[in-house]
């Protein structure tokens, strides 16, 4: 098993060292790579502000909403769900409203987000097609059943107010906090701190990508995240959200080296 990361002592995503001016006594947070909120389990401590903290909680948020209702097929609750629910919506035929179904009958299934490959991967300005493909996996193992069960036309529910631009500042965020968590805050230098605070949006499409190549259900945790050697000067970051769903893997481009050595062990998101 990998050792746990140590204590940053700074955030980040910004210069700050401290928590809060008007919280002196306050530690900087803990950041999970991958949010809590979908299982992450890898937390890199003391490592970001107040600001920024609310800043990537808040899209981290936004795009758990992207995972309803089929989340809780899978048993993730969110912080403000006390009890499994029992029943879930579906969308009716003409897309009017919703109706609500027992759960173990719900066709549940996972939404994601597909994109181009990142454009600095292929030689390409910054820049590029800033919106994506939805892409689907059932979180449930009869879903082909559950769906002839029902016996009447319906639409599946995604979660609203999640954008392709949001889900992919969240990729952003996880690459980068995860270089950070490997390498250190010196052992590269930075690409993607922009674009996850939003005011570079165009640096989004030119650092995050996907790979459509690769869709095959994976064996190992729920989600996958390493290094990808596709780059002699660039660290990139291979991300697999629900990975044994067989959603595809994107690829975040988290900057360019400053050592010709990347060494990390395996982990699980």
């Amino acid at each position: 098993m990998p050792p746990p990361y140590s204590s940053v002592g700074r955030c980040i995503y910004c210069p700050a060292t401290r928590y809060a001016a008007d919280e002196p006594g306050h530690k900087l947070g803990d950041e999970h790579i991958i949010a809590a909120q979908i299982r992450g389990t890898l937390i890199l401590p003391e490592a970001s502000c107040k600001a920024c903290e609310i800043l990537t909680s808040g899209l981290e948020t936004q795009v758990t909403a992207l995972y309803d209702p089929g989340r809780h097929h899978l048993g993730i609750k969110g912080r403000k769900t006390r009890k499994p629910k029992t029943r879930l919506p579906i969308r009716t035929e003409d897309g009017s409203g919703t109706e609500k179904i027992d759960k173990e009958n719900h066709p549940g299934a996972i939404f994601g987000f597909q994109f181009d490959f990142p454009g600095i991967l292929l030689g390409l300005p910054p820049g590029g097609e800033r919106t994506g493909r939805f892409q689907m996996a059932p979180a449930v193992s009869d879903f082909p059943e559950r769906i002839r069960g029902l016996g009447r036309p319906f639409n599946l529910l995604i979660g609203n107010k999640v954008d392709a631009e949001i889900f992919r500042r969240v990729l952003a965020k996880i690459g980068h906090a995860f270089a950070v968590a490997e390498l250190g805050l010196d052992g590269f230098t930075p690409l993607l701190l922009s674009a996850i605070n939003g005011s570079r949006p165009d640096d989004l499409p030119w650092l995050v990508g996907s790979s459509t190549d690769e869709q095959d259900r994976g064996t190992g945790p729920e989600h996958e995240i390493s290094f990808a050697d596709l780059d002699p000067e660039l660290v990139v970051v291979r991300v697999r959200l629900f990975a044994r769903l067989g959603l595809s893997p994107h690829y975040v481009v988290a900057g360019r080296r400053r050592s010709s050595v990347m060494t990390s062990y395996p982990r699980g998101g």
